[in-house]
Protein backbone atom coordinates (compact mmCIF):
# COMPACT_ATOMS: atom_id res chain seq x y z
CA UNK A 1 0.00 0.00 0.00
CA UNK A 2 1.21 3.28 -1.46
CA UNK A 3 2.17 5.91 1.76
CA UNK A 4 0.47 8.26 0.55
CA UNK A 5 -2.81 6.22 0.29
CA UNK A 6 -2.03 5.09 3.87
CA UNK A 7 -2.17 8.28 4.70
CA UNK A 8 -5.38 9.40 3.58
CA UNK A 9 -6.58 6.36 4.74
CA UNK A 10 -5.80 6.82 8.29
CA UNK A 11 -6.96 10.36 8.07
CA UNK A 12 -10.25 9.88 6.89
CA UNK A 13 -10.76 7.03 9.70
CA UNK A 14 -9.80 9.20 12.11
CA UNK A 15 -11.80 11.99 11.40
CA UNK A 16 -14.94 9.52 11.08
CA UNK A 17 -14.18 8.17 14.43
CA UNK A 18 -14.09 11.93 15.97
CA UNK A 19 -17.06 12.57 14.47
CA UNK A 20 -18.85 9.90 15.90
CA UNK A 21 -17.43 10.64 19.07
CA UNK A 22 -18.57 13.99 18.68
CA UNK A 23 -22.17 13.11 17.40
CA UNK A 24 -22.41 10.40 20.33
CA UNK A 25 -20.93 11.93 23.44
CA UNK A 26 -19.86 15.31 22.22
CA UNK A 27 -16.60 15.64 24.75
CA UNK A 28 -15.31 19.54 24.10
CA UNK A 29 -12.05 18.40 22.50
CA UNK A 30 -14.20 16.68 19.43
CA UNK A 31 -15.14 19.48 17.78
CA UNK A 32 -12.14 21.44 17.33
CA UNK A 33 -10.23 17.85 16.27
CA UNK A 34 -13.10 16.99 14.13
CA UNK A 35 -12.34 20.74 12.31
CA UNK A 36 -8.53 20.21 12.27
CA UNK A 37 -9.23 16.78 10.77
CA UNK A 38 -10.95 18.19 7.34
CA UNK A 39 -8.14 20.58 7.03
CA UNK A 40 -5.63 17.49 7.17
CA UNK A 41 -7.97 15.52 4.84
CA UNK A 42 -7.12 17.96 1.96
CA UNK A 43 -4.17 18.03 1.79
CA UNK A 44 -3.33 14.32 2.58
CA UNK A 45 -5.59 13.69 -0.33
CA UNK A 46 -3.93 16.37 -2.33
CA UNK A 47 -1.98 13.45 -4.42
CA UNK A 48 -4.93 12.61 -6.63
CA UNK A 49 -6.82 16.05 -7.15
CA UNK A 50 -7.91 16.45 -10.54
CA UNK A 51 -8.90 19.74 -11.46
CA UNK A 52 -12.20 20.13 -10.18
CA UNK A 53 -10.64 19.20 -6.68
CA UNK A 54 -8.24 22.05 -6.90
CA UNK A 55 -10.72 24.77 -8.00
CA UNK A 56 -12.95 23.92 -4.91
CA UNK A 57 -9.43 24.40 -2.61
CA UNK A 58 -8.63 27.58 -4.67
CA UNK A 59 -12.98 29.00 -3.79
CA UNK A 60 -12.47 27.43 -0.71
CA UNK A 61 -9.39 29.45 0.52
CA UNK A 62 -10.55 32.24 -0.81
CA UNK A 63 -13.80 32.22 0.46
CA UNK A 64 -11.67 31.46 4.13
CA UNK A 65 -9.62 34.41 3.40
CA UNK A 66 -12.98 37.09 3.04
CA UNK A 67 -14.65 35.57 5.71
CA UNK A 68 -11.87 36.42 8.02
CA UNK A 69 -11.96 39.80 7.10
CA UNK A 70 -15.17 40.29 8.61
CA UNK A 71 -16.23 40.76 12.06
CA UNK A 72 -16.93 36.73 13.72
CA UNK A 73 -15.63 35.91 10.81
CA UNK A 74 -13.07 33.12 12.41
CA UNK A 75 -16.44 31.95 14.35
CA UNK A 76 -18.50 31.29 11.14
CA UNK A 77 -15.42 29.52 9.39
CA UNK A 78 -15.18 27.02 12.22
CA UNK A 79 -19.14 26.38 11.95
CA UNK A 80 -18.11 26.10 8.21
CA UNK A 81 -15.36 23.79 9.08
CA UNK A 82 -17.18 21.59 11.50
CA UNK A 83 -20.09 21.09 8.73
CA UNK A 84 -17.84 20.13 6.02
CA UNK A 85 -16.13 17.66 8.53
CA UNK A 86 -19.57 15.87 9.24
CA UNK A 87 -20.62 15.66 5.25
CA UNK A 88 -17.14 14.07 4.67
CA UNK A 89 -17.41 11.66 7.57
CA UNK A 90 -21.41 10.94 6.71
CA UNK A 91 -20.88 10.55 3.42
CA UNK A 92 -17.55 8.01 4.06
CA UNK A 93 -19.70 5.69 6.19
CA UNK A 94 -22.35 5.49 4.01
CA UNK A 95 -20.34 4.85 1.03
CA UNK A 96 -18.32 2.06 2.73
CA UNK A 97 -21.81 -0.09 2.46
CA UNK A 98 -20.98 0.10 -1.28
CA UNK A 99 -18.19 -2.19 -0.92
CA UNK A 100 -20.74 -4.92 0.60
CA UNK A 101 -22.49 -4.52 -2.34
CA UNK A 102 -19.52 -4.95 -5.05
CA UNK A 103 -18.84 -8.67 -4.18
CA UNK A 104 -22.58 -9.60 -3.52
CA UNK A 105 -23.94 -12.42 -5.51
CA UNK A 106 -27.48 -11.31 -4.54
CA UNK A 107 -26.78 -7.95 -5.59
CA UNK A 108 -25.34 -8.91 -9.32
CA UNK A 109 -28.31 -12.01 -9.76
CA UNK A 110 -31.19 -8.55 -8.47
CA UNK A 111 -29.50 -6.30 -10.87
CA UNK A 112 -28.90 -8.59 -14.35
CA UNK A 113 -32.80 -9.69 -13.24
CA UNK A 114 -33.90 -5.96 -13.35
CA UNK A 115 -32.03 -4.77 -16.65
CA UNK A 116 -33.67 -8.39 -18.67
CA UNK A 117 -36.94 -7.10 -18.09
CA UNK A 118 -38.94 -7.52 -21.35
CA UNK A 119 -40.39 -3.99 -22.65
CA UNK A 120 -44.30 -4.44 -20.99
CA UNK A 121 -42.24 -3.80 -17.78
CA UNK A 122 -39.13 -2.68 -18.05
CA UNK A 123 -39.15 1.08 -17.35
CA UNK A 124 -41.20 0.32 -13.52
CA UNK A 125 -38.70 -2.22 -12.81
CA UNK A 126 -35.68 -0.24 -14.38
CA UNK A 127 -36.71 2.64 -12.29
CA UNK A 128 -37.48 0.84 -8.98
CA UNK A 129 -34.50 -1.33 -9.37
CA UNK A 130 -31.99 1.86 -9.49
CA UNK A 131 -34.04 3.79 -6.54
CA UNK A 132 -33.96 0.94 -3.97
CA UNK A 133 -30.21 0.00 -4.80
CA UNK A 134 -29.62 3.61 -4.34
CA UNK A 135 -30.94 3.54 -0.90
CA UNK A 136 -28.22 1.32 0.18
CA UNK A 137 -25.54 1.94 -2.59
CA UNK A 138 -25.39 5.50 -3.75
CA UNK A 139 -23.68 6.16 -6.47
CA UNK A 140 -22.77 2.74 -6.80
CA UNK A 141 -26.17 1.76 -8.02
CA UNK A 142 -24.91 3.57 -11.14
CA UNK A 143 -21.96 1.87 -11.48
CA UNK A 144 -23.58 -1.61 -11.10
CA UNK A 145 -26.32 -1.39 -13.01
CA UNK A 146 -24.99 1.09 -16.11
CA UNK A 147 -22.32 -2.02 -17.31
CA UNK A 148 -25.48 -4.36 -16.82
CA UNK A 149 -27.94 -2.71 -19.18
CA UNK A 150 -25.24 -2.06 -21.82
CA UNK A 151 -24.42 -5.96 -21.50
CA UNK A 152 -28.00 -7.02 -21.91
CA UNK A 153 -29.57 -4.39 -24.56
CA UNK A 154 -28.79 -7.00 -27.30
CA UNK A 155 -30.27 -10.28 -25.65
CA UNK A 156 -32.22 -11.54 -28.38
CA UNK A 157 -31.40 -9.12 -31.42
CA UNK A 158 -29.77 -9.83 -34.42
CA UNK A 159 -27.09 -8.45 -36.47
CA UNK A 160 -29.04 -6.47 -38.88
CA UNK A 161 -29.19 -2.60 -39.16
CA UNK A 162 -32.51 -2.44 -37.38
CA UNK A 163 -31.30 -4.89 -34.65
CA UNK A 164 -28.45 -2.54 -33.94
CA UNK A 165 -31.14 1.03 -33.94
CA UNK A 166 -33.39 -1.15 -31.42
CA UNK A 167 -30.47 -1.70 -29.11
CA UNK A 168 -29.42 1.83 -29.50
CA UNK A 169 -32.96 3.11 -28.49
CA UNK A 170 -32.80 -0.09 -25.74
CA UNK A 171 -29.56 1.82 -24.12
CA UNK A 172 -30.98 4.81 -24.60
CA UNK A 173 -34.50 4.16 -22.67
CA UNK A 174 -33.08 1.79 -19.59
CA UNK A 175 -29.77 4.31 -18.92
CA UNK A 176 -32.53 7.61 -18.91
CA UNK A 177 -34.45 5.40 -16.46
CA UNK A 178 -32.11 4.23 -14.47
CA UNK A 179 -30.68 7.72 -14.04
CA UNK A 180 -34.33 8.91 -12.92
CA UNK A 181 -34.74 6.19 -10.91
CA UNK A 182 -31.81 7.02 -8.62
CA UNK A 183 -32.59 10.75 -8.85
CA UNK A 184 -35.40 11.38 -6.79
CA UNK A 185 -34.10 8.41 -4.23
CA UNK A 186 -32.63 11.29 -2.54
CA UNK A 187 -35.62 13.42 -1.75
CA UNK A 188 -36.31 10.64 1.03
CA UNK A 189 -33.76 8.43 1.77
CA UNK A 190 -31.78 8.75 5.16
CA UNK A 191 -28.74 7.45 3.57
CA UNK A 192 -28.27 10.09 1.49
CA UNK A 193 -26.09 13.19 2.48
CA UNK A 194 -28.94 15.35 0.66
CA UNK A 195 -31.28 14.85 3.14
CA UNK A 196 -28.43 15.22 5.94
CA UNK A 197 -27.95 18.62 4.48
CA UNK A 198 -31.26 19.91 3.95
CA UNK A 199 -31.91 18.79 7.62
CA UNK A 200 -28.98 20.64 8.75
CA UNK A 201 -29.68 24.12 7.36
CA UNK A 202 -33.76 23.80 7.32
CA UNK A 203 -34.98 24.26 10.95
CA UNK A 204 -38.09 22.73 12.08
CA UNK A 205 -38.37 19.35 10.10
CA UNK A 206 -39.54 16.16 11.55
CA UNK A 207 -37.92 13.05 9.69
CA UNK A 208 -42.21 11.68 9.95
CA UNK A 209 -42.66 14.27 7.45
CA UNK A 210 -40.22 14.34 5.38
CA UNK A 211 -40.02 11.07 4.50
CA UNK A 212 -43.12 10.51 3.20
CA UNK A 213 -43.57 13.34 1.77
CA UNK A 214 -40.34 12.58 -0.45
CA UNK A 215 -41.91 9.16 -1.02
CA UNK A 216 -45.01 10.80 -2.76
CA UNK A 217 -43.10 13.00 -4.57
CA UNK A 218 -40.47 10.04 -6.28
CA UNK A 219 -44.00 8.35 -6.95
CA UNK A 220 -44.98 11.23 -9.33
CA UNK A 221 -41.79 11.71 -10.74
CA UNK A 222 -42.14 7.65 -11.60
CA UNK A 223 -45.37 8.75 -13.39
CA UNK A 224 -43.74 11.39 -14.84
CA UNK A 225 -41.14 9.80 -16.27
CA UNK A 226 -43.25 6.73 -17.15
CA UNK A 227 -44.76 9.29 -19.78
CA UNK A 228 -42.98 10.97 -21.17
CA UNK A 229 -41.29 7.67 -22.02
CA UNK A 230 -44.72 5.93 -23.35
CA UNK A 231 -45.33 9.74 -25.75
CA UNK A 232 -41.73 9.47 -26.85
CA UNK A 233 -41.68 6.35 -27.99
CA UNK A 234 -45.05 4.77 -27.86
CA UNK A 235 -46.26 1.37 -26.70
CA UNK A 236 -43.78 -1.76 -25.81
CA UNK A 237 -43.19 -3.87 -28.95
CA UNK A 238 -43.76 -7.17 -28.44
CA UNK A 239 -41.04 -8.52 -26.43
CA UNK A 240 -38.15 -10.19 -27.39
CA UNK A 241 -37.24 -11.57 -24.16
CA UNK A 242 -38.54 -13.84 -21.49
CA UNK A 243 -39.09 -12.83 -18.38
CA UNK A 244 -36.93 -14.79 -15.86
CA UNK A 245 -38.14 -15.53 -12.40
CA UNK A 246 -37.06 -13.26 -9.83
CA UNK A 247 -34.31 -14.58 -7.80
CA UNK A 248 -36.16 -14.94 -4.72
CA UNK A 249 -33.22 -16.35 -2.59
CA UNK A 250 -31.17 -13.02 -3.88
CA UNK A 251 -33.85 -10.51 -2.64
CA UNK A 252 -34.69 -11.77 0.99
CA UNK A 253 -30.74 -11.65 1.23
CA UNK A 254 -30.67 -7.96 -0.11
CA UNK A 255 -34.20 -7.39 1.88
CA UNK A 256 -32.33 -8.49 5.18
CA UNK A 257 -29.70 -6.22 4.87
CA UNK A 258 -32.18 -3.14 4.15
CA UNK A 259 -34.01 -4.37 7.18
CA UNK A 260 -30.78 -4.77 9.55
CA UNK A 261 -29.88 -1.06 8.17
CA UNK A 262 -33.42 0.06 9.17
CA UNK A 263 -33.41 -1.72 12.26
CA UNK A 264 -30.52 -1.18 13.30
CA UNK A 265 -30.50 2.75 13.04
CA UNK A 266 -33.75 2.94 14.34
CA UNK A 267 -32.30 0.77 17.95
CA UNK A 268 -29.27 3.20 18.08
CA UNK A 269 -31.89 6.12 17.58
CA UNK A 270 -33.89 5.28 20.54
CA UNK A 271 -30.97 3.48 22.64
CA UNK A 272 -28.55 6.52 22.46
CA UNK A 273 -31.48 9.44 21.77
CA UNK A 274 -29.26 10.77 18.80
CA UNK A 275 -30.64 12.02 15.17
CA UNK A 276 -31.14 9.14 12.44
CA UNK A 277 -28.34 10.35 10.65
CA UNK A 278 -25.75 9.65 13.81
CA UNK A 279 -27.72 6.09 14.00
CA UNK A 280 -26.96 5.26 10.15
CA UNK A 281 -23.54 6.35 10.80
CA UNK A 282 -22.98 4.66 13.21
CA UNK A 283 -24.40 0.82 12.19
CA UNK A 284 -23.41 1.23 8.86
CA UNK A 285 -19.94 -0.16 9.40
CA UNK A 286 -21.03 -2.90 11.49
CA UNK A 287 -23.47 -3.62 8.81
CA UNK A 288 -20.76 -3.78 6.48
CA UNK A 289 -18.57 -6.18 8.22
CA UNK A 290 -21.53 -8.15 8.88
CA UNK A 291 -21.92 -8.27 4.94
CA UNK A 292 -18.61 -8.98 4.51
CA UNK A 293 -18.68 -12.03 7.01
CA UNK A 294 -21.26 -13.61 5.40
CA UNK A 295 -19.97 -13.19 1.75
CA UNK A 296 -16.45 -14.96 2.43
CA UNK A 297 -17.74 -17.59 5.27
CA UNK A 298 -14.52 -17.24 7.42
CA UNK A 299 -12.93 -15.20 9.70
CA UNK A 300 -9.43 -15.45 7.40
CA UNK A 301 -11.09 -14.45 4.14
CA UNK A 302 -13.01 -11.92 5.62
CA UNK A 303 -10.24 -10.20 7.34
CA UNK A 304 -8.26 -10.36 3.44
CA UNK A 305 -11.53 -8.76 2.45
CA UNK A 306 -11.90 -6.16 4.90
CA UNK A 307 -8.24 -5.14 4.12
CA UNK A 308 -8.62 -5.14 0.68
CA UNK A 309 -11.51 -2.74 1.44
CA UNK A 310 -8.86 -0.34 3.80
CA UNK A 311 -6.08 -0.72 1.05
CA UNK A 312 -8.11 0.41 -2.07
CA UNK A 313 -11.17 1.55 -1.19
CA UNK A 314 -10.80 4.13 1.18
CA UNK A 315 -8.14 6.16 0.14
CA UNK A 316 -10.45 6.59 -3.44
CA UNK A 317 -13.31 7.25 -0.83
CA UNK A 318 -11.13 9.58 0.97
CA UNK A 319 -11.04 12.07 -2.26
CA UNK A 320 -15.07 12.07 -2.59
CA UNK A 321 -15.48 12.35 1.06
CA UNK A 322 -13.55 15.96 0.91
CA UNK A 323 -15.13 16.44 -2.52
CA UNK A 324 -18.40 16.74 -1.13
CA UNK A 325 -17.33 18.12 2.29
CA UNK A 326 -15.40 20.86 0.23
CA UNK A 327 -18.74 21.72 -1.12
CA UNK A 328 -20.58 22.19 1.52
CA UNK A 329 -17.94 24.47 3.15
CA UNK A 330 -17.83 26.46 0.16
CA UNK A 331 -21.62 26.86 0.47
CA UNK A 332 -21.46 27.71 4.00
CA UNK A 333 -18.97 30.52 3.53
CA UNK A 334 -20.78 31.32 0.68
CA UNK A 335 -24.00 32.09 2.94
CA UNK A 336 -21.91 33.72 5.61
CA UNK A 337 -20.30 36.46 2.91
CA UNK A 338 -23.23 36.94 0.70
CA UNK A 339 -25.72 39.53 1.67
CA UNK A 340 -28.74 36.94 2.81
CA UNK A 341 -30.48 39.20 4.89
CA UNK A 342 -30.75 42.01 2.13
CA UNK A 343 -31.76 39.31 -0.12
CA UNK A 344 -34.10 37.70 1.94
CA UNK A 345 -35.68 41.07 2.72
CA UNK A 346 -36.33 42.11 -0.61
CA UNK A 347 -38.15 38.64 -1.37
CA UNK A 348 -40.20 39.77 1.80
CA UNK A 349 -41.04 42.94 -0.22
CA UNK A 350 -41.56 41.70 -3.73
CA UNK A 351 -44.85 40.53 -3.22
CA UNK A 352 -43.89 37.52 -4.91
CA UNK A 353 -46.52 34.42 -3.96
CA UNK A 354 -45.03 31.90 -2.13
CA UNK A 355 -45.80 28.98 -4.20
CA UNK A 356 -43.36 30.85 -7.13
CA UNK A 357 -40.80 31.13 -4.29
CA UNK A 358 -40.84 27.86 -3.40
CA UNK A 359 -41.51 25.94 -7.01
CA UNK A 360 -38.01 28.36 -7.94
CA UNK A 361 -35.68 26.99 -5.92
CA UNK A 362 -35.46 23.48 -8.00
CA UNK A 363 -34.99 25.64 -10.98
CA UNK A 364 -32.41 27.89 -9.60
CA UNK A 365 -30.50 25.08 -7.99
CA UNK A 366 -30.51 23.01 -11.75
CA UNK A 367 -29.42 26.21 -13.47
CA UNK A 368 -26.24 26.19 -11.29
CA UNK A 369 -25.58 22.96 -12.25
CA UNK A 370 -25.38 24.14 -15.85
CA UNK A 371 -22.45 25.93 -15.05
CA UNK A 372 -20.52 23.79 -12.73
CA UNK A 373 -22.20 24.88 -9.38
CA UNK A 374 -22.35 21.98 -7.57
CA UNK A 375 -25.69 21.03 -6.05
CA UNK A 376 -24.88 21.03 -2.17
CA UNK A 377 -23.15 24.48 -2.40
CA UNK A 378 -26.71 25.38 -4.22
CA UNK A 379 -28.69 23.77 -1.26
CA UNK A 380 -26.78 25.15 1.11
CA UNK A 381 -26.79 28.74 -0.16
CA UNK A 382 -30.58 28.84 -0.78
CA UNK A 383 -31.38 27.02 2.76
CA UNK A 384 -29.60 30.15 4.08
CA UNK A 385 -31.73 32.76 2.20
CA UNK A 386 -34.88 31.37 2.84
CA UNK A 387 -34.69 30.34 6.47
CA UNK A 388 -33.64 34.00 6.60
CA UNK A 389 -36.81 35.40 5.86
CA UNK A 390 -38.93 36.52 8.57
CA UNK A 391 -41.28 33.76 7.99
CA UNK A 392 -40.63 30.38 5.38
CA UNK A 393 -43.37 30.50 2.56
CA UNK A 394 -44.13 27.29 3.11
CA UNK A 395 -44.03 24.35 5.58
CA UNK A 396 -40.62 23.36 6.53
CA UNK A 397 -40.83 19.81 4.55
CA UNK A 398 -42.48 21.53 1.75
CA UNK A 399 -39.03 23.98 1.23
CA UNK A 400 -36.82 20.52 2.20
CA UNK A 401 -38.52 18.81 -0.99
CA UNK A 402 -37.85 22.03 -3.02
CA UNK A 403 -34.62 21.33 -2.41
CA UNK A 404 -34.38 18.05 -2.48
CA UNK A 405 -36.26 18.18 -5.85
CA UNK A 406 -33.37 20.93 -7.00
CA UNK A 407 -30.78 18.33 -6.01
CA UNK A 408 -32.50 15.39 -8.05
CA UNK A 409 -32.74 17.71 -11.11
CA UNK A 410 -29.57 18.73 -11.27
CA UNK A 411 -28.58 14.82 -11.93
CA UNK A 412 -30.83 14.44 -14.86
CA UNK A 413 -30.56 17.65 -16.15
CA UNK A 414 -26.71 18.87 -15.40
CA UNK A 415 -24.04 17.14 -17.44
CA UNK A 416 -21.62 18.46 -14.62
CA UNK A 417 -22.67 16.58 -11.67
CA UNK A 418 -21.31 13.78 -10.03
CA UNK A 419 -23.79 11.23 -11.09
CA UNK A 420 -23.54 12.49 -14.65
CA UNK A 421 -20.04 12.14 -14.84
CA UNK A 422 -19.83 8.29 -13.00
CA UNK A 423 -22.67 7.39 -15.46
CA UNK A 424 -20.06 8.68 -18.25
CA UNK A 425 -17.38 7.18 -17.23
CA UNK A 426 -19.26 3.74 -16.80
CA UNK A 427 -20.53 3.54 -20.18
CA UNK A 428 -18.30 5.62 -22.27
CA UNK A 429 -21.08 8.02 -23.30
CA UNK A 430 -21.23 12.15 -23.01
CA UNK A 431 -22.94 13.70 -20.04
CA UNK A 432 -24.02 16.06 -22.42
CA UNK A 433 -25.99 13.27 -24.01
CA UNK A 434 -26.88 11.69 -20.88
CA UNK A 435 -28.43 14.75 -19.95
CA UNK A 436 -29.66 17.42 -21.96
CA UNK A 437 -30.38 15.33 -24.99
CA UNK A 438 -31.69 12.31 -23.38
CA UNK A 439 -33.40 13.72 -19.61
CA UNK A 440 -33.89 17.16 -20.85
CA UNK A 441 -37.71 17.35 -21.83
CA UNK A 442 -38.20 14.92 -18.58
CA UNK A 443 -36.30 17.40 -16.38
CA UNK A 444 -38.77 19.93 -18.12
CA UNK A 445 -41.74 18.09 -17.29
CA UNK A 446 -40.72 17.90 -13.33
CA UNK A 447 -40.04 21.40 -13.14
CA UNK A 448 -43.66 22.27 -14.31
CA UNK A 449 -45.17 19.21 -12.14
CA UNK A 450 -43.16 20.86 -9.28
CA UNK A 451 -45.01 23.92 -10.18
CA UNK A 452 -48.21 23.02 -10.21
CA UNK A 453 -47.59 20.46 -7.18
CA UNK A 454 -46.58 23.85 -5.51
CA UNK A 455 -49.34 26.14 -6.33
CA UNK A 456 -51.99 23.01 -5.18
CA UNK A 457 -49.90 22.62 -1.95
CA UNK A 458 -48.99 25.84 -1.01
CA UNK A 459 -51.08 28.28 -2.60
Amino acid sequence: MPIADRISASVILALCAVQLVNLLIAPSWAEPVARAGFVVLAFAAIYRFGLREWCLLAVALALSGALLWQPGGDTALGTALGKAAYFSAFIMLIMLLREGAATSASVLAVGQWITLQPPGRRFVVTWFGAHIAGILMNFGAISLLSPLIQRGVSVGLGDTAEDRRRAELRERRQLSTLVRGFAFVICWAPTSLTQVIIFASVPGLDVADVIPLGIGFALLMLFVGWGEDRLRWGPPRLASLHPKPFPRSAGLDLMFVYMLLVGGALAVTFWLGTELPTALMTIAPIILIGWVAAQQRGFRPTAERIRDIGQDAVPRLAQQAYLLGAAGFIGITAAALAPVDDIATWLAGAGIPNWVVVAALPVIITLGGQVALSPMVMVVFLAAVVTSLPQLPARPEYVALALGAGWSLSITAAPNSTAALLLAGATGLPPTRLTWAWNGTYSLCVMASFAGLCWAIVG
